[in-house]
């Protein structure tokens, strides 16, 4: 009755399809990290490690797609 579902919402017997590629230039990929504090909370930039790491996720443009 219940399914497990995986990190992407896709149940376990599901296999992820890779999308044909289609070279259309460049490939650009975006990278984006978010903190758990700010800067201002840890008391300022020189303290970075401090932050504390909340997520990152990368977007590509030629898969158009997060990871």
């Amino acid at each position: 009755m219940s399914e497990q579902l995986g990190l992407f919402g896709e149940t376990e017997d599901q296999e992820a399809q890779k999308p044909v590629k289609v070279d259309s230039g460049p490939r650009v990929q975006v990278f984006d990290l978010e903190t758990q504090k700010s800067a201002e909370e840890v008391g300022g930039w020189g303290n970075i490690h401090k932050m504390g790491l909340a997520v990152g996720v990368v977007w590509d443009s030629l898969d158009q797609e997060f990871f």
